[in-house]
């Protein structure tokens, strides 16, 4: 009952496939250099720093079309609200320590716990519900309460807290307590993310809700690649790709230098206090309710 009191725009946008392009082109060459540092050792290399130049060319031509174009991917309007702003790096830095999390758990439990590739993957159950009850809790109780930044703060504390604690005892832990572990984290996760969409969603006028929400839905997948590719760049580095080569035909993974995982979760942690940073940086404002839209063009 409620999408239908939402306005119906009938004037029809163009595409901005060049805008589309340039911003694809920029987080390709991104995640390249992030993958090359970690597969040739830093940032120093020619290949790594080409691409990172790379990258920040197309960002510049990204913004300069944006400023030019009659209908550019993401109006610059959008870019201007502050709470579009913050809410959209709030869900990029939680997206990237998930994602990146759970990802590379997997390979995390082959070569420091001994499962097999089947054991693994079914272990990664933990996290994708944490991530739903988080989610699905934060939701329902976000419009009964005044302060609902304290649930996505409150989730984000326990995100922080449980890859913490898995960083600090990635080389000691029992499979069960790294499945409590993900669970949190998944938990912690996923009450960001209604919180910070919804409060986009509530912050742009009526008529730009599908621009705001592709725009925050754009940001935090490429948070979650950039996490992918950050997290991947550390572990390639410490030889989680050499142990792949070696034993791989047999459906194992060796271990690699223990400190590549701890580095990784460290980084998932920092990257949800990076989050946690952002959504306490959004202001709240009051939600509004269905009655609050236009409500003349159903009397109409």
């Amino acid at each position: 009952r409620a999408l239908r009191a939402l306005p119906e725009p009938h004037r029809k946008r163009p595409i901005d496939p060049l805008g589309s392009i340039l911003a694809v082109s920029a987080a390709t060459a991104l995640m390249l250099g992030l993958t090359w540092a970690g597969e040739r050792g830093g940032l120093v290399t020619l290949h790594v720093q080409s691409a990172f130049a790379v990258a920040i060319l197309f960002v510049a031509a990204f913004v300069m079309h944006t400023r030019r174009a009659p209908e550019p991917m993401i109006p610059p309007r959008i870019i201007a609200n502050p709470v579009v702003r913050t809410g959209a790096q709030g869900n990029f830095f939680a997206y990237a320590g998930y994602l990146g999390v759970t990802v590379f758990a997997p390979f995390y439990f082959m070569a420091n716990l001994g499962l097999s590739p089947a054991q693994a993957g079914f272990a990664m159950v933990a996290p994708m519900i944490g991530a739903v009850l988080g989610a699905n809790t934060a939701g329902r109780m976000m419009g009964k309460r005044d302060n609902y930044k304290a649930l996505g703060l409150t989730g984000l504390a326990v995100a922080v807290v449980a890859s913490s604690v898995l960083a600090a005892r990635a080389n000691m832990a029992s499979f069960l307590e790294v499945e409590a572990l993900l669970l949190l984290i998944g938990v912690g996760a996923g009450a960001q993310n209604p919180i910070s969409t919804v409060s986009v969603q509530n912050a742009v006028d009526p008529s730009d809700l599908g621009i705001a929400t592709a725009s925050v839905a754009f940001v935090r997948s490429l948070g979650g690649a950039f996490g992918v590719a950050s997290l991947g760049a550390v572990l390639i580095h410490y030889g989680l790709v050499r142990g792949l080569r070696v034993v791989g035909a047999e459906g194992e993974v060796a271990a690699s230098d223990p400190r590549g995982f701890v580095i990784a979760f460290s980084l998932a942690s920092a990257s949800f206090v990076l989050s946690g940073m952002c959504l306490a940086a959004m202001e709240q404002r009051p939600l509004r309710t269905v009655s609050s839209y236009d409500m003349r063009r159903r009397a109409g």
